[in-house]
């Protein structure tokens, strides 16, 4: 069991397979923070009753003991934000094999994602985003909005976490230069323009509609009086 905080290295876990090479000969990863071996005690077959891809799903009850305990590097409490992100690009990568009871289930966590994802790196977030973008390129429609949706509630959690946040010492004219500058990079500004002025409507994407209509201050605002409500909630 290998334990890492790597955001990349849990998007292509979740998308696909990890090269050999990200693997050491006794199939740890070379950058794990931690890993761990078991011995199998035990295996028990039962039965998944809430699996939303197969109804009554096989599944297997492992049993185990720790044999071994490797720390590479001091480990941190696993964020609830990360481990929604992660949570998300699994949904993504199964949307198109459910029904259309649970891709609105899934919808619906996308949507959630402005409201629990805690602070995450800005850089290595994008980084991420940018690699689960080469995958959407023969995905499906649906898919594709839904990543899109994806895509802009990660620019608004930066606004808010980030740009906005009340620790940011730069004036609100350099806060507002500096969103505008994370619109323009390409997976934020694809996602901005294939947006509909219709669907920019709802609440969630009041900011994209303003910014459409150039009222970037406004704009800023609108992040603004969000970092006040979180401050008030905290």
């Amino acid at each position: 069991m290998n334990i890492t905080h790597d955001p990349e290295l849990f998007m292509l876990s979740t998308l696909g397979n990890l090269d050999v090479e990200c693997f050491s000969e006794d199939n740890s990863l070379k950058d794990a923070d931690a890993y761990f071996k078991c011995k199998v005690i035990s295996l028990k077959e039962a039965v998944k009753q809430s699996d939303p891809i197969k109804k009554n799903g096989e599944a297997i009850v492992i049993k185990s003991e720790v044999v071994e305990l490797i720390v590479n590097n001091e480990t941190k409490a696993f964020n609830r934000g990360f481990g929604y992100v992660i949570e998300t690009l699994s949904n993504l990568s199964r949307f198109d094999l459910v029904d259309e009871t649970q891709k609105q289930h899934y919808l619906d966590r996308f949507r959630e994602a402005k409201r629990i994802v805690n602070k995450v790196g800005y850089k290595e977030d994008i980084e991420a985003m940018n690699e689960s973008h080469k995958v959407m390129a023969n995905a499906s429609p649906s898919l594709k909005k839904a990543f899109s949706s994806y895509v802009l509630m990660h620019f608004n959690v930066i606004m808010v976490r980030e740009n906005y946040a009340l620790s940011n010492s730069l004036s609100y004219k350099e806060k507002v230069r500096n969103m505008k500058q994370v619109l323009n990079v390409p997976i934020f500004k694809e996602a901005y323009q294939d947006l509909s002025m219709k669907a920019s409507l709802k609440p969630r994407y009041l900011p994209f509609l303003l910014m459409k209509c150039h009222l970037y201050c406004l704009a800023g605002l609108i992040y603004v009086l969000r970092v006040k409500q979180n401050a008030r909630k905290k």
